[in-house]
């Protein structure tokens, strides 16, 4: 007998005659048995049977916690094996089989499931782990944790010990299931300083594992809850409270995984601690401060006199906190605002390291222990080295740090050594990919044939404008051409940007859309906002578009809503810079994996062009060399301005101070000149000055280590008591380009962008060399054609020789370079845009 077989269609045959044939389909079953046909409905007991199936494949998956289920959704009870819960409210995407396992997102991101009605959970054990998909939207990675490891919650011995006075929260996390011989070695450290040690760890355990902790710890809770250490922090100190663990006399020591340690004995922070305590100098202490936006102990060390940790401010704080987006979210509303509200409650603080002491020693200002270690572990007998450290965050040279921990530790030395062989190898084997003119050629080509297919029969072409926020949107002038153009169907989505803490990304998702929806009917919002202000949903915006314009490079969003998205699903994107390109800093923006994704890129000059073909991984070969549209709108502004009847003069001073960001650039002055340009006005009262200080500035140096709020307002008050000031921070500044005789400045994409005015500006160098270290060539040939200033006098040189008496030596030169090299295109770059991507999609 012959057998053979075709999808679900089977066939015996005997001397070549088919004797019988079976044919399967979603309701019926059909059979041929010597030609007659025989066809039945699937019955109850077959569909039972699936249903067993993917019931066990549920209850077998370590994604699903049937005890969370219980807990979470309350009320829910099981009567029938068959009458599992999640098996048809998961399809739908209504309900989570455990806490790390989003079904809605797992169907939003891959519509084939949704589509065939199957089970979130069912297919990824079935097919989506092997294919390596992945289970959430979240911008980290979700952990797949080995089989048999199972949450602990135990006790291993009682307190005994009271004397150290110190009781420990130690924050872990192990993806593995296992306990590491560098979280060993911190708890034999910590054993030495405390009486009781609870340990508290992000993830599931090995039960044998826990043997391992019971010469150190004195209770366990291993449990993922993906709220980073500050969740394993909540659950420890929740527990010592409850079970009146902590005494009156004791101090709290919070401690996270995050280091390898002690390098020293902790017995001398201990002292430190003591000695600045009983000189009631600090309440709480840590072991270094952050700096940004102000000063904060750093997270992975504290330590609480019971005063703080048995106040309500403490226990308040520490309750409210919660998974958030991400781990910068994390950073920001925790670990820099708990400083701040316990130091508003009146709490002091201290640290081993204090700013001041740093500073005057090492002559550094940063976040320390991350950027200089080696200088810690000598001048200060620094106890920890921050894991980080060691994979090259670090300024100084790692190999250094390792070799000065062995000098000093060898036996923590013995535990790193292996970690970092580790980590060369996968380094020296690791096949970096890096995008090559070819790399997304296919699917790119795939994708405009589809989409002239589409026009052909008269369907529209989708495109999707992506934006954060409204002072980021340097695509707005090429959304209203095509909204113009009855070729394409336009849609404007608002995105959440995950940068900013869990409130300011809510508030600036409705302040966006609310904006922008007064302006367009296409405006809507990616995500669901519910009743208690949080995001619910997130909607897959990008899956229907044909053409997808980003607002940045960078992964500002969740993963959806990143460029990377449409690369991996073939989808045309596209991204127009914020900025005009004229520093070293653009460079690292060139040789960005989501810059090179970009099916297509809008390059201002033929000098930027240069620098993205010798930098960018794919040799410029996704760029359009088109101009700045930006820009475009000068040209009507210019038509309808009036003419001046007193010289104005721009002051544009960057945010990049001493201190504060962008420390690449350092390109401002404005601390040093500060009292000078309120001088100005009082100096040339013929003179109408229009003060435009960088958005970021006044934010940076608010700031409680800047110079304060208060500094600044008085400040401003001051600068504006002078009737001939005007202080410009909202709005176009091309307006007052237009109005203006020239500018004194030291900002970045201003410089290019003020040659579309071809009028001379003035900018601020603090020496001759930045113009080699830190300008692009395109850079340096705009500050060619400046009135460059160094010193306070070169400043009052420009404003009476070059405007007041109207010698503007430099001018032929600069109108000849602005309109040769900068202006390409101007005033109708947009519409060379539009005009190029036609070209591309339609073949015109």
């Amino acid at each position: 007998m012959f057998y053979s077989k075709n999808k679900n269609q089977k066939k015996y045959k005997f001397f070549g005659i088919p004797v019988l044939t079976y044919e399967k389909t979603k309701k019926r079953k059909k059979l041929k048995v010597l030609g007659i046909k025989i066809s039945k409905a699937i019955s109850k007991r077959s569909k039972e049977f699936i249903q067993m199936k993917h019931l066990n494949i549920i209850r077998n998956s370590p994604l699903f916690d049937i005890d969370w289920y219980f807990r979470y959704y309350k009320g829910y009870k099981i009567s029938n094996p068959l009458d599992l819960d999640y098996l048809t409210k998961g399809t739908q995407g209504d309900r989570n089989p455990g806490p790390y396992f989003y079904s809605n997102e797992y169907l939003l991101m891959y519509p084939d499931v949704e589509k065939h009605h199957l089970n979130p959970l069912v297919h990824y054990e079935m097919w989506g782990y092997k294919e390596r998909r992945n289970i959430s939207l979240a911008d980290k990675e979700i952990i797949n944790f080995p089989a048999g490891t199972k949450n602990i919650n135990k006790e291993i011995k009682t307190r005994n010990n009271f004397d150290k006075k110190k009781v420990v929260v130690f924050a872990a996390f192990s993806s593995n299931g296992k306990i590491s011989e560098k979280q060993l070695y911190l708890l034999k450290g910590l054993k030495e300083i405390s009486d009781y040690i609870i340990f508290v760890s992000d993830n599931p355990i090995f039960e044998e594992e826990t043997e391992k902790i019971k010469d150190y710890c004195n209770y366990c809770i291993f449990i993922r809850h993906e709220e980073y250490d500050f969740g394993s922090y909540k659950r420890g100190y929740q527990f010592l409270q409850e079970n009146n663990i902590l005494q009156e006399n004791d101090d709290l020591i919070f401690v996270n995984d995050s280091c390898y340690g002690p390098v020293y004995p902790l017995s001398e922070v201990i002292m430190d601690f003591e000695k600045k305590k009983s000189k009631k100098k600090c309440d709480f202490y840590g072991l270094s401060l952050g700096l940004y936006p102000q000063e904060y102990i750093q997270s992975f060390f504290y330590i609480f006199s019971h005063k703080v940790f048995s106040s309500n401010i403490f226990s308040e704080f520490i309750g409210a906190v919660k998974k958030e987006l991400s781990s910068g979210c994390v950073i920001y509303k925790y670990e820099m605002q708990f400083t701040k509200k316990l130091r508003e409650a009146g709490f002091k603080f201290s640290s081993l390291v204090s700013k001041k002491s740093f500073k005057l020693d090492i002559n550094k200002h940063s976040l320390m222990p991350t950027k200089y270690t080696l200088s810690l572990l000598k001048k200060y007998r620094y106890p920890f080295v921050k894991v980080k450290v060691l994979q090259g965050s670090s300024v100084e040279k790692p190999q250094e740090i390792i070799d000065f921990v062995e000098k000093e530790n060898n036996e923590l030395f013995q535990i790193i050594k292996p970690d970092i062989e580790k980590k060369l190898q996968s380094i020296k084997h690791k096949r970096v990919k890096k995008v090559s003119k070819y790399a997304l050629y296919k699917e790119y080509n795939q994708k405009i044939l589809n989409i002239k297919n589409k026009v052909k029969i008269g369907e529209k072409i989708k495109v999707v404008f992506l934006i954060n926020m409204t002072s980021m949107f340097p695509a707005e002038s090429l959304m209203q051409k095509f909204m113009q153009d009855s070729l394409f169907d336009v849609k404007l989505y608002v995105i959440p940007d995950i940068r900013f803490g869990e409130e300011e990304l809510i508030d600036m998702l409705k302040v966006t859309y609310e904006a922008l929806k007064q302006k367009y009917d296409c405006t809507k919002l990616s995500v669901e906002i519910n009743k208690d202000n949080e995001i619910s949903k997130y909607y897959d915006v990008v899956k229907d578009a044909d053409l997808v314009c980003y607002p940045s490079p960078y992964d500002i969003s969740f993963s959806l809503y990143n460029p990377y998205y449409a690369a991996q699903q073939g989808i045309l994107s596209l991204h127009i810079n914020y900025g005009f390109f004229r520093s070293i800093y653009d460079r690292f923006i060139y040789q960005l994996d989501n810059y090179n994704n970009f099916w297509k890129v809008i390059i201002e000059t033929d000098l930027n062009m240069e620098e993205y073909s010798k930098y960018g991984q794919c040799k410029g070969t996704n760029a359009l060399v088109v101009g700045y549209s930006k820009m475009d709108k000068m040209a009507e502004i210019f038509n309808n301005k009036k003419e001046n009847l007193r010289k104005k003069i721009i002051i544009a001073p960057h945010h990049s101070i001493k201190g504060g960001m962008n420390k690449t650039l350092s390109l401002s002055n404005f601390i040093k000149l500060a009292d000078f340009f309120l001088d100005l006005p009082e100096k040339y009262p013929q003179i109408d000055f229009i003060f435009r200080p960088h958005p970021v500035l006044f934010k940076v140096l608010s700031r409680e280590n800047m110079w304060g709020k208060e500094k600044v307002e008085k400040y401003l008050k001051e600068m504006l008591s002078h009737t001939n000031v005007i202080y410009s921070t909202e709005g176009n500044y091309l307006d007052i380009f237009a109005q203006s005789d020239g500018i004194i400045q030291d900002c970045g994409s201003f410089l290019v962008e003020y040659f579309y005015t071809k009028k001379p500006q003035c900018y601020i160098l603090k020496k001759e060399t930045d113009i080699e270290k830190k300008f692009s060539e395109l850079g340096k040939k705009c500050l060619e054609h400046c009135y460059i200033s160094y010193t306070e006098e070169d400043i009052i040189n420009y404003i009476e020789d070059v405007i007041l008496n109207e010698n503007d030596y430099k001018k032929a030169k600069r109108v000849e370079f602005a309109e040769n090299e900068i202006m390409k295109n101007y005033p109708h770059v947009t519409d060379k845009i539009l005009e190029e991507l036609k070209k591309e999609l339609l073949g015109e």
